[in-house]
């Protein structure tokens, strides 16, 4: 009777062990899916977001110079276009060199955010299949780590829109796409100069 009891009571005590595993396998899945989710999530408003920026800043300069959005980058609108993007996202306004800066200085951040994702990840998953099962919980951490980069991001944007009429790195796109803009023409023009 007591071999029987023996070999029930190493049946239970391994299949609480594999339990717990089971568990903190289920903590360690669950917390990289809901990270993923989110992330993608995120990617997607983040997208939203810089479509709607980019259309606010069409219809700006199409308000500014009194032509329709739609026929904002034509050839005849061009040269107006250019003057006024150059004088508007100028590197001598401080409020553009502002932006640009807190563009960096956001980068730093996010990049400091992956990296505490990725330290608290690896210290867990240690802690959990080294140390003990029980640590494996602490894996939700990522999340609200996930969370908490875009939310300071996004305040951080509206400071930096109310306080200088740009959102983050807004001026400096604005002068690489009117560099890319000025390119395309210049090989345009030299295209049909060398044709004639």
């Amino acid at each position: 009777m007591t071999g029987v009891r023996d070999t029930c009571n190493s049946v239970v005590a391994e299949w609480g062990s594999n339990m717990e595993v089971l568990f903190a396998l289920l903590h360690i899945a669950g917390a990289a899916i809901a990270t993923i989710v989110i992330g993608i999530g995120l990617n997607f408003a983040w997208k939203a977001f810089a479509s709607r920026v980019e259309r606010e800043a069409v219809e700006d300069a199409a308000l500014a110079l009194g032509v329709p959005a739609s026929v904002i980058s034509d050839e005849a609108n061009r040269a107006r276009l250019v003057q006024y993007s150059s004088s508007k996202f100028s590197s001598d306004l401080f409020r553009n060199r502002l932006s640009d800066s807190l563009e960096a200085v956001f980068k730093v951040w996010s990049w400091t955010a992956i990296a505490v994702q990725m330290v608290v990840a690896l210290l867990v998953l240690y802690k959990t299949f080294f140390v003990d099962l029980s640590n494996a919980p602490y894996i939700w951490f990522i999340v609200p780590i996930e969370l908490l980069s875009p939310a300071v991001g996004a305040v951080t944007n509206l400071l930096c829109r109310l306080f200088t009429g740009r959102y983050i790195g807004q001026a400096r796109r604005a002068r690489a796409a009117l560099a890319q803009l000025l390119e395309v023409q210049s090989v345009s023009a030299t295209a049909n100069f060398s044709s004639e």
